[in-house]
């Protein structure tokens, strides 16, 4: 069960009341419309909305925020009470993707935890890569491999790629309940490329500093499900503070 936000717009007579654990929105001309408390993130309601108190008070109690808007769309006040709602990783994402400013927000983020593993992956190898964009870093590690085996290696790291989408899909299936958030949620956004993107950093470094043992024998995509099976413990535990990081920051931004 998803939550989500909840947004009343301007219209004719809205009211707003609740009952039990439920907020029962009327407005003139139409039946009403029942939301569970535990089923709502948040509440962004337009200034011309008339609210009872008691809605109010639940809500809050609830660990439900509610902030006012004016008829553009400008804020006007929030509303937020003590208790803060637990929720999980994939309820914080829920929330997140929202919000106005979740695409930038997100993509700041994300930049960032790229910088992060490619600068680590560089220092743990020893590389000298004065640019740490994506791809010059991408080309360092290929020149390294080519360096230490004798082998190009950019047909080697796109199986690495390849091994570790299908890796990261495989275990965000025992996260995410929803199965759109498995593919793409909003257009242009995947958490398996963006997860996976962060991943292989570390993944290089150590397909790098154990040169002599990824290189034996077979093919490029034996060797390559060969090694990431060898390495899964420690792919995994990268994956795992990945997620963690990524729910302590939505954690901070959005609750």
């Amino acid at each position: 069960m998803s939550i989500k936000p909840l947004y009343l717009a301007h219209g004719r007579h809205v009211r707003v009341r609740n009952q039990d654990d439920v907020l029962v929105v009327r407005s003139l001309g139409r039946a009403a419309s029942i939301y569970p408390f535990k089923r709502l993130s948040r509440v962004v309601s337009a200034n011309a909305v008339h609210w009872r108190n008691g809605a109010l008070l639940a809500c809050l109690q609830a660990g439900v925020p509610v902030s006012f808007i004016d008829a553009s769309g400008n804020p006007l006040g929030y509303c937020s009470g003590i208790r803060r709602r637990e929720t999980t990783l994939e309820g914080l994402i829920v929330q997140a993707i929202e919000m106005p400013c979740w695409k930038s927000g997100y993509s700041t983020w994300l930049r960032g935890m790229e910088q992060q593993a490619i600068r680590k992956a560089i220092r743990d190898t020893r590389l000298h890569c004065p640019n740490s964009a994506p791809e010059a870093a991408r080309s360092s590690f290929c020149n390294a491999w080519l360096n230490r085996t004798g082998e190009t290696a950019r047909v080697l790291f796109k199986h690495i790629d390849g091994g570790l989408s299908t890796y990261v899909h495989q275990l965000l299936c025992t996260v995410f309940v929803s199965s759109e958030l498995l593919s793409f949620p909003l257009p242009g956004l995947s958490f398996v490329n963006d997860i996976q993107k962060i991943l292989r950093w570390p993944t290089y470094a150590l397909f790098l500093m154990q040169a002599k043992e990824a290189s034996m024998g077979s093919s490029e995509a034996r060797r390559t499900a060969i090694f990431l099976q060898r390495h899964e413990q420690a792919i995994f535990d990268q994956h795992n503070e990945i997620l963690r990081r990524m729910e302590i920051w939505l954690r901070g931004w959005v609750l």
